[in-house]
């Protein structure tokens, strides 16, 4: 792909699983890059992540502590080129004020990041991590999709808001919000005719290594836990419905950074997901690391015995692979070996 080296990227949401990534995927390709904090003691963190001291002096931060704020973005956009807006709230079962906690950081966030970019002319695109959630028609009672699954969901499908009889759960909570997100920046497209343009990335479940952690435990929280999580868990799944649908972390960060570049079209959107049975998993492992029997035996590998309910939805990634990555999407064997990798390292050192 063909970088504007030395252009601003504001990024959001570095300290997570998909943002660090991001940040270094950018950092690599020569942009100069600003990462938006909550909290500024986090700066010395990403700083020590970073492979070597190369990129230092292209890395800047900013704090901004509440997203919901009005003209929270305004300070942290001056100059800046490029977006790429990914902190969103993750469903977390400690939530108990769903509005709060997950669904006005979210939208609010958003809405107030785009209604800053319009007041910054240097700004030409905003890359934002949506999620197939956001698109799907989800049954309330069971976590299925209504969604008819005979023809491949494309990239440019909406879904209605949810009504507040939806989010009775963290899960629900996550999905409304990242659906209402994806459709008030859609309407803002329509309203305001901006001068820079707008690409949503519509992730399924992310899994592959976490630039940020230092224990197993910390590789599965979020999304991974459904993913080489499988065979580290020992509990029970009880309810859990998931969509078995995963993209690799390093395929969703090269298509954040490659949807910067301008002759990737602007205002279109693509999805980056592929299936998976969660029963693959273990014999994964097996296959893949046979040198780590006891790891699997009675080691850090030797859950997985119980699998959560599961469903497939038919997507149309062809545009993400074509335009974006240039090359199929990486598979659930990929996602789970550099998974595995990195816990093993983790439990190793």
């Amino acid at each position: 792909m063909n970088y504007e080296q030395g252009k601003l990227v504001l990024i959001t949401g570095a300290t997570g699983h998909v943002g660090h990534a991001v940040l270094l995927r950018a950092l690599s390709a020569g942009y100069q890059v600003r990462i938006t904090l909550r909290e500024p003691s986090k700066a010395a963190l990403i700083r020590d992540s970073l492979p070597g001291r190369d990129h230092l002096h292209r890395l800047s931060f900013v704090t901004v502590c509440d997203f919901t704020q009005r003209g929270a973005f305004d300070e942290a956009l001056q100059g800046v080129s490029y977006i790429i807006h990914i902190a969103s709230p993750l469903q977390r079962p400690a939530y108990t004020d769903y509005n709060r906690d997950i669904i006005a950081p979210t939208v609010q966030g958003t809405s107030n990041l785009l209604h800053s970019a319009l007041n910054h002319p240097t700004v030409q695109r905003i890359v934002i991590t949506s999620s197939t959630s956001a698109i799907l028609d989800i049954n309330p009672t069971n976590n299925l999709p209504l969604t008819p699954s005979d023809h491949p969901i494309s990239p440019t499908h909406r879904h209605p808001n949810y009504g507040p009889d939806f989010i009775t759960t963290s899960e629900h909570a996550y999905i409304a919000a990242k659906t209402a997100a994806l459709n008030l920046a859609s309407a803002f497209r329509a309203q305001n005719s901006p001068h820079f343009d707008i690409i949503h990335l519509l992730p399924g479940y992310v899994f592959g290594p976490k630039g940020l952690a230092t224990t197993p435990r910390e590789a599965i929280s979020g999304s991974n836990v459904f993913g080489i999580g499988l065979v580290m868990r020992k509990g029970s799944w009880r309810d859990w419905v998931v969509e078995a649908m995963s993209c690799h972390v390093d395929d969703i960060a090269e298509a954040h950074v490659n949807a910067l570049d301008p002759r990737v079209a602007g205002n279109q959107d693509f999805i980056l997901s592929v299936p998976f049975r969660p029963e693959e998993v273990k014999s994964i492992i097996r296959k893949r690391f046979p040198e780590e029997g006891d790891m699997v035996k009675e080691g850090i590998f030797a859950g997985g015995n119980e699998y959560y309910r599961w469903f497939h939805v038919s997507y149309d990634v062809s545009s993400s692979e074509e335009m974006l990555l240039g090359r199929k999407l990486r598979g659930i064997e990929e996602q789970i070996v550099d998974s595995a990798k990195q816990v093993l390292a983790l439990v190793k050192n």
